[in-house]
């Protein structure tokens, strides 16, 4: 693994942002030579930094997918082979890594999916997390502030006030009747 500490010609180490996006084309970026959407954010963070053009995913699902980057090893060791099946709680982390060996400071935001996202028991800790709040160490990372799917949050959370983000961008708060329709059809 290269040194996690290299320093810039500034002489300050360098940040590490690492984004995940799921089921996206190579091509669906205009960095990457898409014309169908607009990414300027993305593009701009590809121009300043770096987008790897050869780099090839261990698995095209979600969790296995996220449990190789998370762990850096293959599907066939950390055992993710397909979404529902957890990422076990001892796998290593690159995050605890970047921490430990090179001190730097990490945080995951947004949907982590290490472990089954509809889990209305919160048998998992990643989805019970969310449902108290918790917002601290995890996984290696030392601040973890997690999103969920809205239709397993709203089975999370049964009648709570929860926020829904609609697909207009607008907000929507309240009780999972004022889920969009399409949320609602997914609740047993």
């Amino acid at each position: 693994m290269p040194d996690a500490a290299a320093a810039t010609p500034a002489g300050r180490r360098r940040n590490i942002l690492f984004i995940t996006t799921d089921q996206q084309r190579y091509d669906s970026l205009g960095c990457n030579g898409g014309t169908v959407a607009r990414t300027p954010v993305v593009d701009r963070l590809a121009a300043e930094g770096i987008n790897y053009r050869r780099a090839y995913n261990q698995n095209t699902v979600c969790m296995p997918a996220r449990s190789t980057m998370l762990t850096g090893q293959y599907v066939r060791t950390h055992g993710v082979v397909a979404n529902g099946i957890p990422l076990p709680t001892y796998a290593p982390s690159v995050a605890r890594y970047l921490q430990e060996a090179a001190g730097y400071r990490t945080a995951l935001l947004g949907k982590a999916h290490f472990e089954p996202a509809f889990d209305p028991q919160n048998q998992f800790e990643e989805n019970a997390r969310v449902a108290r709040g918790d917002s601290g160490p995890w996984r290696g990372f030392e601040r973890s502030e997690q999103a969920m799917h809205a239709a397993a949050q709203a089975l999370t959370l049964g009648d709570e006030a929860i926020a829904v983000e609609l697909d207009d961008g607008r907000a929507s708060t309240g009780p999972r009747a004022q889920l969009p329709q399409r949320e609602r059809e997914c609740q047993p």
